[in-house]
């Protein structure tokens, strides 16, 4: 019992996971405790990453007032980190496992010059970035290892933003 214990507080200090239980308080001070003796295993799964640019997240943009001139952009803007969340885990964990900041903004200075364009015409500004789609989980175990509950949360999307921009 112990044994198992001490192993169940090792794993939670690298995976997320919350004791509870008289004989979890005695292994690690880490959670909430009951009488009935149980942990939780949080964690995020089936990542995937890819490059792009977040059109839904205009940073600027100028317009053209004369038909075949150009127009130039030049700014410093806040790009906004999104982090989607669910079953109780933080926006903080979860950017850990996928390996970026919690921050919510991310200073971009904005700078590029339109190809000609048609009067009225408008050129944007959208952040650079990796855009995620994953999942959580959330598994609650006796103190003895056997599996209680599990959750699973639908697909969840984040985008970190790396400082670049894609002006079209």
């Amino acid at each position: 019992m112990k044994k198992t214990l001490a192993l169940a507080a090792a794993a939670a200090l690298t995976t997320g996971i919350v004791l509870s239980g008289a004989q979890a308080a005695s292994a690690a001070d880490i959670g909430t405790y009951s009488s009935i003796g149980t942990y939780k295993v949080k964690n995020v799964i089936n990542k995937t990453s890819s490059k792009g640019y977040n059109t839904g997240q205009r940073l600027a943009y100028c317009t053209v007032g004369v038909a075949n001139t150009t127009c130039t952009i030049s700014k410093t803007v806040s790009a906004t980190r999104t982090i989607g969340v669910g079953l109780d885990l933080s926006r903080s964990f979860v950017a850990g496992k996928l390996n970026i900041s919690s921050a919510s903004t991310v200073g971009i200075s904005v700078s590029c010059t339109s190809p000609k364009l048609a009067k009225g015409k408008s050129f944007s500004a959208y952040p650079r970035g990796t855009h995620y789609t994953y999942k959580v989980t959330s598994k609650t175990y006796r103190d003895t290892g056997k599996l209680i509950s599990s959750q699973t949360s639908g697909a969840l999307k984040a985008f970190n933003p790396d400082r670049g921009i894609h002006c079209l």
